[in-house]
């Protein structure tokens, strides 16, 4: 399974999308993931539920890194906290914040067209 971590973006075809820590410690303790692409900022800090770092360090400790690991996240402070904590627990990631015009993501079609609403579908994007 490859899971994208993300409040804002949609996943792109083919990657189960998770919107904050919670949804993305579900995911990884339940499914085998091989691949994540992390987002450092997951919804509103004053809700304080968490954050790309803080799942980096859950996923760190519970040893549930998947192999590959690609922070996409546009926060270049927390993309660079993130990648620094993986290296020192062994781990390697790529950097590649996301772009309009990368191979990796279609903003056309994976950018959310309206403000997400909850719908209790997780697996509708």
């Amino acid at each position: 399974m490859k899971l994208w971590v993300d409040d804002a973006r949609q996943a792109p075809e083919g990657w189960e999308r998770a919107r904050d820590l919670r949804q993305a410690q579900a995911y990884l303790s339940a499914y085998p993931v091989d691949e994540v692409s992390l987002d450092h900022d997951l919804g509103d800090p004053r809700r304080r539920a968490g954050t790309g770092l803080d799942l980096v360090r859950w996923m760190i400790d519970r040893k549930v890194v998947p192999e590959t690991v690609t922070i996409h996240s546009w926060n270049p402070a927390g993309a660079r906290a993130m990648q620094a904590e993986l290296s020192a627990a062994g781990f390697s990631c790529e950097l590649a914040p996301f772009s309009t015009e990368g191979p990796r993501v279609d903003v056309l079609s994976h950018l959310d067209a309206e403000v997400d609403q909850p719908d209790g579908d997780d697996n509708a994007d």
